[in-house]
């Protein structure tokens, strides 16, 4: 699979989230899309910011970490379950899998957030 060829299992990305938010993670790769199903909650400041600017979800987490300041993608569920296992067991608790990734035949990059509190996903095309 494409997947298979991109996210090898000696393969760990790292994507930093802060400027361009969720933007960032199609910098990753072509032929995939990333799915955010599961993203941390915003912190006090990131609501502070988006109530007194009155920002939309996804212009806020355009602008924004939103809580997510970094996030690895690995080629494979048991070994995010590991890396979190590991995170997290050195008392920091502030690691969990927010989503996956899919392979796509779409030509543009896309991640999609997933919350429960909008209707419909919001895509995050390009970069």
């Amino acid at each position: 699979s494409l997947i298979g060829q991109m996210f090898d299992n000696r393969d760990i990305y790292g994507v930093n989230i802060t400027g361009n938010g969720l933007h960032n993670f199609n910098r990753a790769g072509e032929g995939v899309s990333f799915e955010i199903t599961d993203p941390f909650e915003p912190l006090p400041i990131h609501e502070l910011l988006v109530q007194e600017s009155k920002w939309d979800t996804k212009t806020a987490y355009t602008k924004q970490n939103m809580g997510m300041g970094f996030a690895y993608i690995v080629p494979s569920q048991e070994i995010a379950e590991r890396i979190v296992k590991l995170i997290n067991g050195r008392d920091q608790n502030t690691a969990k899998i927010v989503g996956g990734v899919r392979e796509s035949r779409e030509s543009k990059l896309k991640t999609v957030l997933h919350t429960p509190y909008e209707r419909e996903p919001i895509e995050f095309v390009d970069y």
